[in-house]
């Protein structure tokens, strides 16, 4: 086990219901003698303050040679690994949490506990490859940080800038349980870790334009659910389990044809607003306009329905790429 013989090491080799390990790894035991996922939850959920708990129970290994050099692979099944090429290819966590509408997110440390494990050099990453290149092909390099670096990733943990999600400003936190220090051949492990993170001042990036609406969209509502930590503390009201009310956007031409479909969508309980091309003015920033104001309205709107588009979801405000409301197309002959 190279520098490793220090270590209880539990072998996972030949034990089935583990998916995404490797078949040679071996389990590390920090706090579980059985292979464990990591431990990430909320205790505060905030959204101005938010205290978020972290537990290692320990990883998996892999011992390789590269150039008749030993190296070792770090793992953590489901969890993708840092991706620069030439540098120590090693698990990260990212978590998204609900903050304040408006301010300046924050993160402190708690409490912590590290560990220091020798070690041989972590395997070094072969960068982000697209699908069309086999990463067998791809020999592997390394980058400056194994000849003269110090420690990396330097943080254990960093913000991102705040997003929008529809009805919930949010950040992520991004974790870096392991960080390796090339001159002392050590594999500093974070076993746990209790961060708080604190949302102060005004303005900041994408502050949240409120909208008062009576409900929340109950697709939306499993979407929070399951991208936020803390998807009950941003709660300013009740999911609804009604479908939100749909635009459909339609040229003039077309208004007697989709009448069926209008009288469809309002049996299955879905109110609808029709509105033709000519009256925003037949021009994209006039349909535009006309979806921006019903969004921002009072009752809001869930669906969109326009003509040659295909995508599911649609960027409402905001500088980032999630999703505001849902858009639908179809073509009529």
């Amino acid at each position: 086990m190279g520098r490793m013989s220090r270590l209880v090491v539990w072998s996972v080799m030949g034990l089935s219901g583990l998916p995404l390990s490797a078949v040679n790894a071996d389990w590390v035991s920090l706090t579980s003698p059985d292979v464990a996922a990591p431990r990430i939850e909320v205790i505060e959920p905030g959204p101005q303050h938010v205290i978020l708990e972290f537990d290692l129970p320990g990883f998996e290994t892999e011992e390789l040679t590269i150039d008749g050099q030993a190296f070792t692979r770090i793992a953590l099944p489901g969890y993708p690994p840092l991706l620069k090429e030439g540098w120590p290819e090693l698990p990260t966590i990212s978590r998204s949490l609900i903050v304040s509408d408006e301010g300046l997110p924050h993160g402190n440390i708690v409490a912590r506990k590290l560990v220091e494990i020798p070690m041989d050099p972590v395997v070094p990453s072969k960068g982000n490859l697209p699908r069309t290149i086999d990463p067998g092909s791809v020999p592997y390099a390394m980058g400056s940080f194994y000849s003269g670096g110090t420690l990396y990733p330097e943080l254990e943990f960093e913000l991102t800038s705040p997003f929008i999600l529809r009805d919930h400003r949010g950040v992520t936190v991004r974790i870096y349980p392991f960080r390796y220090d090339a001159q002392r051949g050590v594999l500093l492990v974070l076993q746990s870790l209790t961060l708080e993170i604190v949302t102060s001042g005004t303005g900041g990036t994408n502050v949240k334009q409120r909208v008062t609406r009576p409900a929340v969209d109950h697709q939306f509502q499993r979407i929070y659910d399951q991208f936020f930590l803390n998807s009950d503390s941003g709660a300013k009201y009740q999911p609804i389990t009604d479908p939100g009310p749909m635009l459909v956007v339609c040229d003039d031409a077309f208004l007697g044809q989709i009448t069926p479909f209008v009288v469809w969508k309002e049996q299955k309980g879905i109110p609808v607003d029709v509105v033709a091309t000519s009256v925003v003015g037949g021009t994209v920033d006039g349909i535009q306009s006309a979806i921006d104001n019903r969004y921002y309205s009072s009752a809001g709107r869930d669906l969109v329905n326009q003509r040659r588009r295909d995508h599911p979801y649609v960027q409402g405000h905001g500088s980032g790429l999630l999703p505001h409301g849902r858009f639908g197309a179809f073509t009529l002959w």
